[in-house]
């Protein structure tokens, strides 16, 4: 959908464009392959900083390579982390796409911390890995960052422990 429109989602894409500005701070959870992490970067300039956090190492390496590549990883931070409601470990449902399938319809995006009554898998043409992962909360692990400008989140349904253990932290 990116190489065929250059444009993900774009009321999202245009929210952030005429928003966020240079020196802002930005905390990205789900960063997925790196395109908003990638665009939020420019946006920022030098002068502001990205944290994003990702469960899964694979699209993260990703989303490093195309920070590379457009030269902005000196002021985006990448955490390989599960952004949740404690520290400690989750399980994780990876999902894993079949190179030799058609791949258009599935969504490597929907890894996600697995359900106690799941079962299935999402895409007939993925299969996925069960993994026990780290976990953080935003609240301790940018205990040193002084303030936050933006949060954007798509963490697959876990929004809300994070927002949860922010504002057990703030009460």
């Amino acid at each position: 959908y990116i190489k065929c429109n250059s444009i993900w989602k774009p009321d999202v894409t245009n929210y952030l464009i005429s928003n966020v500005k240079p020196g802002d701070i930005v905390v990205e959870c789900g960063t997925n392959i790196g395109y908003y992490t990638t665009l939020l970067s420019k946006l920022v300039t030098k002068t502001g900083k990205v944290y994003a956090y990702d469960a899964n190492s694979e699209v993260l390496q990703l989303a490093d390579l195309s920070l590379k590549m457009n030269g902005l990883s000196d002021h985006v931070i990448l955490k390989n982390s599960c952004v949740s409601d404690k520290y400690g470990t989750t399980q994780f449902k990876f999902i894993t796409l079949d190179p030799y399938k058609f791949i258009g319809l599935c969504n490597v995006g929907t890894s996600h911390i697995l359900a106690s009554n799941e079962k299935k898998s999402y895409c007939l043409f993925s299969s996925y890995t069960v993994r026990d992962i780290n976990t953080v909360t935003l609240d301790s692990d940018l205990q040193d960052v002084k303030q936050i400008d933006w949060l954007r989140m798509d963490i697959e349904g876990a929004e809300i422990l994070a927002i949860q253990e922010i504002g057990r932290a703030h009460v």
